[in-house]
Parts: structure tokens; C-alpha cells; sequence
């Protein structure tokens, strides 16, 4: 019983959904998909409201680290290419090609 409810809110390729980024090293775009995804799906925000506030949970990492950003309307679009490509895979994630491996490997390693 608890396996199948934890199934339910597990994520394609990416585990369970997270409420914060923790940690103290530098950033993983899955770690930014997980959270992307608490707003998205847990709190019913909207796509643009949701990598936004996936976004801003990641800018005081990369400015501890004073790593450079771009514009955060560049970030925020980012996150939502990146949801995009995260959905291709998902749809076509019970084929077995060649393709499909060489785009889930390179998706994990982002």
C-alpha cells in the first residue's frame, strides 16, 4: 500500500519533488526541476509562477558561490525549456531506442 503512494508522487526521472534546495554544493538542474515541480504540482501554480520561484530559491546559491547570472527572465525561461524537454521524455519514456536511451542519459547528466 505505501509503495503505490509513494509512486504517486514520485516524479519521472527525478524522484520526489522537494519544498528547497539544500545543501551547500553547486546547484543540479534536476535539483531546480524538483523544486520547479513542489510549486507546479503541489501548490497548483502556474508554470511562469513556478520556475520563478524555483528560480529565486537558486540565485542565493549561485551568488554564494559568485557565480555569474544572466538576467532572470532568462533563467526563468530556462526552467521552463527544460520542463519542456523533461515532458518529451516522459511521453516517450516506454520506448527502448537508441534515441530515446541517448536522451534520457544526456537529460540525467544536465
Amino acid at each position: 500500500m505505501s509503495a503505490a503512494t509513494r509512486q504517486k508522487y514520485s516524479l519521472y526521472l527525478l524522484g520526489a519533488s522537494e519544498s528547497e534546495i539544500r545543501g551547500s554544493k553547486l546547484l543540479s538542474n534536476s535539483q531546480i526541476l524538483k523544486v520547479f515541480f513542489y510549486y507546479h504540482v503541489n501548490l497548483k501554480q502556474t508554470i511562469r509562477k513556478a520556475s520563478t520561484a524555483a528560480v529565486e530559491a537558486a540565485i542565493p546559491f549561485w551568488e554564494r558561490a559568485r557565480i555569474p547570472i544572466r538576467a532572470k527572465k532568462h533563467l526563468i525561461t530556462k526552467v521552463e525549456k527544460l520542463n519542456e524537454k523533461w515532458k518529451t521524455l516522459k511521453e516517450t519514456r516506454n520506448r527502448q531506442g537508441e534515441k530515446q536511451r541517448h536522451d534520457k542519459a544526456s537529460f540525467l547528466t544536465l
